[in-house]
């Protein structure tokens, strides 16, 4: 199996370059207003995702997932 660290070596600069426009815009804090929607879209009501959204943007969230 190849490591990351392989991968990114046998990219060509543009390869890199693309990947890493890619890393950033993935792996960007959420917003309070995206973090709200993502919490809402969950079912959750307006004022708890307000509230959560509000504590948890003091934290740099860039994802949300489900629990399993």
């Amino acid at each position: 199996m190849t490591t990351l660290v392989e991968l990114v070596q046998s990219m060509t600069p543009d390869e890199r370059r693309g990947a890493l426009m890619a890393l950033d815009h993935a792996s960007r804090p959420m917003t309070a207003r995206e973090i709200e929607r993502a919490l809402r879209e969950a079912g959750h009501s307006r004022p708890w995702a307000t509230s959560v959204a509000s504590t948890l943007k003091v934290l740099n969230v860039i994802a949300i997932g489900e629990p399993k």
